[in-house]
């Protein structure tokens, strides 16, 4: 097998690694924007950018994931939801239609996993 060298990064997974929190601060932009609205759109975009950079330059298809790793923004998001999950209890309680109810309830839940 012939290895491939790259001229100017001499250890791709480390000049990746150091990447690491860019995309998470990405993922942290994108979490506040309506889902697939342009400004979603267009961190993503970014973010899948560097994704394939990291995959070409280091031949590792899920270079950056799990995004639920420790320290990782989609970590820190359900974290910051959490105390949203007695007021999704509330709202349940008080819906009338038992499919809203359901997925209301079935979100605390998801919230309060550890």
């Amino acid at each position: 097998m012939t290895r491939v060298r790259y001229t100017g990064i001499a250890d791709a997974k480390a000049a990746f690694t150091a990447l690491a929190p860019l995309r998470e601060q990405l993922l942290m932009m994108q979490w506040r924007l309506r889902p697939f609205g342009a400004d979603y759109l267009v961190i993503d975009a970014v973010k899948r950018a560097l994704d394939t950079a990291a995959y070409h330059f280091t031949r590792e298809p899920d270079f950056f994931t799990p995004d639920a790793g420790p320290g990782s923004a989609s970590l820190e998001m359900v974290r910051q939801l959490r105390p949203a999950a007695s007021r999704l209890r509330d709202l349940a309680a008080e819906e009338d239609q038992a499919g809203v109810r359901r997925v209301l309830l079935a979100l605390a839940d998801a919230l309060e996993e550890p």
